[in-house]
């Protein structure tokens, strides 16, 4: 799907001044940063729809993918950024994203967030605020969130960020127009939404205040680049790309050195490494922000395929009278035995079944139906046989005549 500006009639109301550079053009530069698997891409689908090209990253691996839409007026461009957990220099996908942000400063950066697990994706949210870039959340698979019975109140995720949040469904492109709306408004600073700034135990802070300091000072070039803050925390964190470049800097050995006793203090305090220190501050703090946003409304239901899976799949699993489980359990060895026979009452539900008159079960007598479930003999022919006449309620060998081709074993083995 292609947003473009015949549908919406309502233009920016930018005026001279209050919009950057590049912005009184009607360009505007979005970034899609977030998490791997929480709908980043269909996100970009959705917005770019035909009109995207893909390749690598500069001297990379990595790909990069960016297209282009028209809203409101506006051309917007818009790069999918690489799937991160986080923004440190422990993959090439992070590096490229961060130095992305960083160096080309795009107008915003939309944070995409899996609403159903809201702690675990706030610690990348927190870290791109501390970067100081301008971002707006996607709220994504809210739907599914709503299944798993959570309910995520947007308005208190604003006031704990300073962020606003949209909820999405990318697959539908529900709340796509919505989202768009509020990242031009923010870029044309419609409403002056300024991300909080974060703080850290005491600790920590007191060092970072001090790293920062000593960055401003012995470290301008580098500061031009990133915020002396967020350079602060790298060093402390002992980032391996931001200690390399601040190690070409004139007066960077020096720094370093007073760096590396700064972070022996921490650690001292503390006992742990200062990587562990200060992401155990950003798992904290996002673990208090998302309780505080959401709100378990319902228990989430548990599909009749999820149970008969738990039951089947179970390490001990007791007879269950007329049903004849526990029999047809006792006949099978090992753990891929096991798994055949999860594999086949999948199958069941998948294919449908209904309960006769005596209370058991007994499959649809349609052939299409029996042959994907693969009742065949051992001979080979098709039977419609009752279900528990044909399993449940009877003994089941390797030299026997029936057994579903899903739980079959190997000529020459036996069950007890």
């Amino acid at each position: 799907m292609q947003i473009n500006s015949a549908k919406f009639s309502s233009a920016c109301s930018c005026q001279t001044g209050n919009c950057a550079e590049g912005k009184q053009s009607g360009e505007l530069t979005i970034a899609l940063a977030g998490n791997a698997n929480v709908g980043k891409s269909a996100i970009f689908n959705q917005l770019t729809g035909l009109n995207q090209v893909t390749g690598n990253w500069p001297g990379k691996t990595v790909e990069r993918a960016e297209g282009t839409l028209h809203f409101k007026g506006y051309t917007i461009r818009v790069v999918d950024l690489p799937g991160t957990y986080s923004l440190s220099a422990y993959s090439m996908e992070e590096i490229v994203s961060r130095d992305y942000l960083a160096v080309e400063k795009p107008n915003i950066i939309v944070d995409v967030v899996d609403a159903s697990a809201l702690e675990r994706n706030l610690y990348l949210t927190l870290q791109l605020l501390e970067l100081e870039v301008p971002i707006v959340m996607a709220l994504n698979q809210v739907d599914f969130a709503a299944k798993k019975g959570l309910r995520i109140d947007t308005d208190k995720l604003f006031k704990a960020l300073g962020v606003r949040a949209v909820p999405t469904v990318a697959v539908t492109g529900t709340g796509i127009s919505e989202l768009l709306s509020v990242v031009v408004d923010e870029a044309c600073n419609q409403r002056k939404t300024a991300p909080i700034r974060l703080t850290y135990g005491k600790e920590i802070e007191q060092r970072v205040q001090a790293l920062e300091d000593l960055v401003v000072s012995k470290l301008p070039q580098l500061k031009e680049v990133y915020p002396s803050r967020w350079i602060a925390i790298k060093l402390l964190e002992k980032d391996a790309d931001i200690v390399g470049k601040a190690a070409a800097a004139p007066e960077g050995k020096a720094l370093l050195e007073l760096v590396d006793g700064i972070t022996a203090e921490l650690e001292t305090v503390h006992g742990e490494t200062s990587a562990v220190i200060i992401a155990s501050e950003r798992y904290a703090l996002a673990s208090k922000i998302a309780k505080e946003a959401v709100t378990i409304e319902a228990a989430p239901r548990i599909s009749m395929e999820q149970k008969l899976a738990a039951v089947t799949t179970h390490k001990v699993l007791p007879d269950s009278g007329r049903c004849g489980c526990g029999d047809f359990r006792r006949h099978l060895r090992g753990r891929q035995s096991a798994i055949r026979c999860a594999g086949f009452w999948n199958d069941v539900v998948a294919g449908g079944f209904d309960e006769s008159p005596e209370g058991s079960f007994a499959l649809f007598r349609r052939r299409p139906n029996r042959e994907r479930l693969g009742w065949r003999s051992r001979r080979g022919r098709n039977h419609s046989v009752a279900f528990h006449r044909a399993v449940l309620h009877r003994p089941v060998s390797a030299g026997g005549q029936w057994l579903p081709a899903s739980c079959r074993v190997p000529d020459g083995q036996r069950y007890a």
